[in-house]
């Protein structure tokens, strides 16, 4: 990537794509700087998510989705939670798993679900 805006757009157009994919949202698209300084977000039509994108070389709480994944069993989704001393939990796993992700929630969460585990 030749500078940070030119990172920034393609890494907001790449999570557009994810959230496509995996989401099917398929009205999602960049705010651009136009428009993101009126609604904040760098991704607009997400419904009630506001949704901030950062594309890093690194980040350092991966390693420990990636200890997740390891560590996981077969059929199990890999989450980590996670928060800094008197913070608040953020919880973190693959976009791909999102939709596995809440529907296991929910059936946890809600009585009259078939699937716990």
């Amino acid at each position: 990537m030749p500078n940070n805006r030119q990172r920034g757009k393609y890494g907001e157009r790449s999570a557009r794509d994810a959230i496509r994919e995996h989401w099917l949202m398929q009205d999602c698209q960049r705010t651009g700087q136009t428009s993101a300084a009126v609604s904040g977000a760098d991704l607009s039509n997400t419904g009630r998510l506001h949704v901030e994108v950062k594309l890093r070389k690194t980040i350092s709480a991966e390693k420990f989705l990636e200890q997740a994944e390891r560590d996981k069993k077969t059929g199990k989704i890999p989450v980590v939670l996670m928060r800094r001393d008197k913070g608040e939990w953020i919880v973190m796993f693959r976009i791909k798993d999102s939709i596995q992700f809440a529907a296991q929630v929910l059936s946890v969460c809600l009585p009259n679900t078939k699937e716990r585990t």
